[in-house]
């Protein structure tokens, strides 16, 4: 039996409005941790991996690469601070972080272990990564995992209930831009409850790309030059490496190996005077 579409997409913002409501109830935050917990991110490491001390680092304070060294009994991180002690001192008191069958813990009060950590090159977390390292790691934090994990998911129902709700002239270019094909298995054209059930899909595979490009100018830009070339109003075949009007005005030349949609698209959102041109020249196709 046939499902108004409307009214399916009423239950579905029902639904995840009710989902989206018990999703925001505040989670208790945990007390300080006592020891912070660093785990290998390759989990094939067994035994006891030391991880060095001593490194090349980005200093966010500074901006600049500086020389990291954690050494017992001496209060700075930095070697460039650390000229009162000699090389002797330096051999027999070098601190080396060991993994355990790829976990490492770091006491809360140990905070130069705490802070090269943070800076180090094998934190896959460390946004100023400086260079390459044979390790790499990342803290284990349960609760930032789990607000990044209640996020992601309030994220898909944001997303779910928007492409469930989606006026169709707005679905179709989206649902276009995200890759959602227009053509059944026989080369016809989709329905809508197909076009709308891809469209959710890609919504809850990944909520974010689809909230960030859901008014983005490209989509209408895509929609039109994927109709244009999909109804032969643009030509791909009278050049070869070349797109034209089908009436004959030249538009541009295409690099091999790209593809003519994405190009022409990337092309149409440039501001020169033919790129402008070539905007105006779509619309003026959509509006005939």
């Amino acid at each position: 039996m046939a499902v108004s579409i409307n009214k399916s997409a009423a239950g579905a913002a029902n639904a995840l409005d009710s989902a989206s409501g018990k999703a925001k109830k505040k989670v208790a935050e945990k007390a300080p941790p006592v020891n912070y917990i660093y785990k290998l991110t390759d989990e094939s490491h067994t035994g006891r991996v030391d991880y060095t001390g001593e490194a090349d680092v980005f200093d966010p304070e500074t901006q600049q690469i500086r020389r990291a060294r954690l050494l017992r009994g001496v209060s700075t991180l930095w070697a460039d601070e650390q000229k009162h002690v000699d090389k002797a001192y330096v051999r027999n008191n070098s601190i080396v972080i060991q993994f355990v069958n790829g976990v490492a813990t770091v006491p809360a009060h140990e905070q130069l272990i705490r802070k090269y950590m943070e800076l180090s090159n094998g934190n896959i977390e460390n946004p100023n990564r400086y260079g390459s390292c044979y390790y790499s790691f990342k803290e284990w934090n349960p609760v930032k995992e789990a607000k990044a994990d209640l996020d992601k998911e309030l994220s898909s129902v944001e997303a779910t209930k928007l492409a469930a709700t989606q006026p169709l002239e707005k679905m179709l270019p989206h649902a276009s831009y995200l890759g959602v094909s227009m053509f059944d298995e026989m080369g016809g054209n989709a329905t809508e409850d197909r076009i709308r059930h891809g469209y959710i899909r890609k919504a809850m595979e990944d909520p974010k790309l689809f909230i960030t490009t859901v008014d983005a100018p490209v989509v209408a830009i895509q929609f039109m030059v994927a109709n244009a070339v999909n109804n032969g109003a643009i030509d791909l075949g009278k050049v070869r490496g070349s797109a034209y009007w089908q009436t004959g005005g030249f538009i541009t030349v295409l690099p091999d190996g790209k593809d003519a949609v994405e190009y022409l698209t990337q092309f149409a959102m440039q501001d020169k005077e033919e790129n402008v041109l070539f905007v105006k020249q779509l619309k003026d196709y959509v509006a005939e």
